[in-house]
């Protein structure tokens, strides 16, 4: 009867740390959920960052979808002249923010 009583009681704490370790991997699979979110969301700001100092914030969305979709015809070179324009203007800002103008 002993043996038995015994046997109950480790079956019990084996229960509760079963409970313990699937509230941990609850709390780790939701934080890690968080901040793909928070990543993501993140990523998004910064795209849009990007449109606004495009001008394009008030644009019609089709036609920024449909100008987007285009990129990938775009041959390299065009590509390369494109970023270069697009740096040079990064590089402008952030001149401009350190120097606090």
């Amino acid at each position: 009867m002993k043996k038995l009583m015994e046997l109950k009681d480790l079956i019990s704490q084996n229960e509760k740390l079963v409970k313990k370790h699937k509230q941990k991997d609850r709390i780790i699979k939701a934080n890690k959920n968080k901040n793909e979110r928070k990543q993501r969301a993140h990523e998004l700001i910064k795209l849009g960052v990007l449109f606004e100092i495009a001008g394009l914030k008030k644009e019609n969305k089709a036609l920024l979808l449909g100008y987007l979709l285009r990129l990938e015809n775009i041959v390299p070179e065009e590509k390369k002249i494109i970023k270069e324009e697009g740096q040079k203007e990064l590089d402008k800002r952030e001149l401009k923010n350190k120097n606090g103008k």
